[in-house]
């Protein structure tokens, strides 16, 4: 009885701390954690002196928009761009292709030497946030995030996330600011979208809170002795 006690008191404990740990990082700002995970400083935009990094950036929004709005987003479109047909066809998807876009809408636009501080536009290949780094021609540095959505006046804890994964914190390797460009999207048609906005957003004035979560994969979850009864009409 004593050591049943004991034990119903211990797990109290642990259910108080995990509580306490989790409620802490709610409402955190992004800058802190980007700072914390990768030694890095986040920097605020000023409308004033980064006009002109606000105004390149918002060409190539433009340029994008324009062309997206006219011509429907499409599974073909998907091909063309990333190179595969896609599984599904939903605004994340879409959102890969406009990832993809902002590279190609400034070495177009750049031919004629419109952008007034942007240097280079590097892609980031790894999966997670940030997609994209922008150098300025003083040697700042731009860390942007794509998104698209149909929904931008509803929200989901997974609309914007942040890993501090390995691959994650290599992209980040300098302090600099950290912008999100949201396409606002729209089904025209079924499995066709067309851009009919956008929204840019300095992420150092937003706040994340952490979900925490325990997963398995296919291969764990099907394990054979944590099958109890199995039954098939065709076998793979």
């Amino acid at each position: 009885m004593i050591e049943d006690k004991e034990n119903l008191e211990r797990i109290k404990e642990y259910q108080t701390v995990i509580r306490k740990i989790l409620s802490a990082f709610e409402g955190v700002s992004f800058s802190l954690i980007v700072e914390s995970s990768t030694g890095y400083k986040v920097w605020s935009v000023d409308k004033k002196r980064d006009a002109d990094l606000i105004d390149d950036i918002s060409t190539i929004a433009r340029i994008i928009t324009n062309r997206y709005y006219n011509t429907p987003i499409t599974r073909d479109t998907y091909k063309s761009v990333i190179g595969k047909k896609p599984e599904a066809f939903r605004p994340n998807e879409v959102g890969r292709i406009l990832e993809y876009e902002i590279y190609n809408a400034y070495e177009i636009y750049n031919t004629s030497k419109n952008f007034k501080v942007i240097s280079k536009v590097q892609p980031l290949k790894q999966v997670g946030y940030p997609d994209i780094k922008i150098i300025e021609k003083t040697g700042k540095i731009c860390f942007l995030d794509i998104k698209a959505t149909t929904r931008p006046d509803k929200g989901s804890p997974r609309d914007f996330y942040y890993s501090t994964k390995e691959k994650t914190l290599e992209k980040i390797n300098s302090d600099g600011f950290h912008l999100l460009l949201g396409f606002i999207i729209k089904e025209s048609n079924p499995e066709k979208f067309i851009t009919i906005g956008w929204k840019l957003v300095d992420l150092s004035k937003i706040k994340v809170g952490l979900k925490a979560e325990f997963n398995a994969d296919n291969l764990e979850i099907y394990k054979p002795e944590a099958i109890i009864k199995e039954e098939w009409v065709e076998e793979l």
